[in-house]
């Protein structure tokens, strides 16, 4: 599977993106009446959102969604954005030579973008973000891992509104540490569960959701 696109959140004027999160974090655009399809390898889901968190509680800011109709109504009375696009280059031969042609292609991959939308998630349990991703431990596969960004935190909320916040950078410096020791290069798909577990059992982890 292609890495796929995370959803974002926005936690004390930081950007993080999704790691994982206990129970699931299981918002769906068809609380809108909206059937997400993918249209790109980067988003088989067919959509993604940003999402702020402060002591308002956590809420939806932005969707991004490609519908399985291409019908886009207005929902929470905010209409569908213009569609977007931005400037290329496209290569093609002609004659038996490389020509390159600047074009523009459409912004988000053929999703369209609803903008501050504010609603509200009153979701109760745990989620784990991560922000300053450290592109060399990047694998081509879904979402990327709790140990590719330097800044790890987990936060708990309880109807939506956070509780706790605690710091687990230490978490992925300690399994990154491990990583590099070990020589596995990334782009192989090494098995970094065995690497994940090692850490688990020297570091007495057992109660970190996450790492199992």
């Amino acid at each position: 599977m292609t890495g796929q696109i995370s959803d974002s959140f926005f936690f004390n004027g930081e950007k993080y993106s999704f790691v994982a999160s206990q129970p699931r974090f299981d918002f769906t655009p068809k609380v809108f009446d909206l059937t997400p399809a993918s249209v790109s390898s980067a988003c088989w889901r067919g959509f993604w959102c940003k999402y702020d968190i402060s002591e308002r509680g956590v809420y939806l800011r932005e969707l991004y969604i490609h519908t399985e109709d291409e019908a886009y109504p207005d929902i929470l009375n905010v209409k569908v954005s213009d569609i977007e696009y931005t400037e290329c280059m496209a290569y093609r031969i002609i004659d038996g030579k490389w020509i390159e042609k600047q074009t523009k292609t459409e912004k988000y991959m053929g999703h369209r973008q609803y903008k501050n939308l504010m609603y509200p998630i009153n979701y109760t349990g745990n989620i784990v973000l991560g922000k300053g991703f450290i592109h060399r431990y990047y694998m081509h596969l879904g979402i990327q891992r709790f140990y590719t960004y330097k800044t790890l935190v987990e936060l708990e909320l309880r109807n939506g509104k956070v509780i706790n916040c605690i710091d687990r950078s230490a978490i992925a410096a300690l399994v990154r540490d491990k990583i590099d020791a070990s020589g596995k290069d990334m782009s192989d798909f090494p098995d970094v569960c065995s690497i994940v577990k090692q850490v688990n059992i020297e570091k007495g982890l057992d109660n970190i959701w996450w790492l199992k």
